[in-house]
């Protein structure tokens, strides 16, 4: 009997794939909603590229899950319409890889400012999504089989297929194992310093996102591999909707915590300027990290902002913001 036939053990395995299917499109939706109203306000004012990486990507995942929602509840598809939700969701991930790459390695450039990791992140990133691509773009020599005797476009994978899209997501787990390195040695050569709530977050998200990634990229390629055809990449789904909700929490989480910091600042400030006289004050705000690092590298000279206060002259301080870009810029 052949591996693509389907059985009545078919039709009870087919519930794994609207469970992760259906918990995929609600937490992209869901986390949508819930983080509108602080996207509008931290992001869509901005022009920078956090902003467009974050708008991109928020917006091809809530696009790309439209599909999937259809994918799941369709009756009656035929198998020609079934393959084209597959590889609307099959392309928009390999959209949302890319984004999610660009996002990790501007973080690691604002934290190392070093052209050649710059450029080695760029050339793995290159050949993981060349890998990715080649390896997809070869047709498969198979009989594509659909389980259409209940709603949805379940589809059942060859062992080869599964093992093809397995390699594809090892190939997106270097690059994350890459990531991941680079920013646990930036964080134990920094741990022992004055750091910020700004870096905390920074790291903070960063680790919950790989850790998170890894174990669902890990159980991703085990499904591929090792699972009956018909649940075969069964977390694919949810692993990608995932990525969409803890990126764009990463920008936003450090956003809105910059936000907060500025605001604390200007109400001490405020505060400040109304009990001081002729006095010359003089505040410094990081909303990054304090400066770190050896002769050899030059240190991380994070301090965003600086903002002088002088009122010899006057019966009120006068105010002044000078921003210093320095390399500690967080994304």
């Amino acid at each position: 009997m052949s591996e693509l036939t389907v059985t009545v053990e078919t039709y009870h395995q087919v519930w794994f794939n609207y469970a992760f299917g259906i918990s995929a499109v609600v937490l992209v939706g869901y986390d949508w909603l819930l983080t509108l109203g602080d996207e509008i306000r931290y992001i869509w004012h901005k022009r920078n590229t956090a902003a467009y990486l974050y708008i991109a990507t928020r917006y091809v995942g809530v696009m790309a899950y439209g599909p999937v929602a259809v994918s799941i509840f369709a009756k009656g598809f035929t198998e020609s319409q079934c393959s084209i939700l597959t590889d609307i969701h099959l392309y928009a991930s390999i959209i949302i890889q890319a984004l999610t790459a660009a996002v990790f390695i501007l973080r690691i450039h604002a934290l190392y400012r070093s052209r050649p990791i710059l450029i080695l992140l760029v050339l793995i990133c290159i050949i993981a999504l060349a890998v990715a691509i080649g390896l997809l773009a070869v047709p498969f020599h198979a009989e594509v089989v659909y389980a259409t005797a209940m709603p949805g476009c379940n589809k059942l994978s060859t062992t080869a297929e599964g093992v093809r899209y397995a390699i594809v997501w090892t190939s997106v787990s270097v690059f994350d194992l890459a990531i991941a390195y680079l920013t646990l040695v930036k964080a134990l050569r920094a741990h022992r310093h004055n750091l910020s709530d700004l870096w905390y977050v920074f790291m903070r998200d960063g680790f919950v996102y790989f850790t998170i990634l890894f174990i669902f990229n890990t159980a991703n390629i085990l499904t591929f591999v090792l699972a009956p055809p018909i649940v075969r990449g069964v977390i694919s789904h949810f692993t990608t909707a995932l990525e969409v909700v803890l990126v764009c929490r990463m920008i936003l989480n450090l956003r809105v915590s910059d936000a907060e910091r500025r605001s604390a600042v200007e109400a001490a400030v405020a505060s400040a300027s109304e009990a001081a006289g002729a006095v010359e004050l003089r505040v410094v705000v990081h909303t990054s990290t304090s400066r770190y690092g050896t002769r050899s590298n030059g240190g991380q000279d994070v301090v965003l902002d600086e903002l002088s206060f002088s009122g010899m002259d006057s019966d009120r301080p006068k105010v002044s913001m000078s921003h210093i870009r320095g390399h500690g810029r967080a994304l």
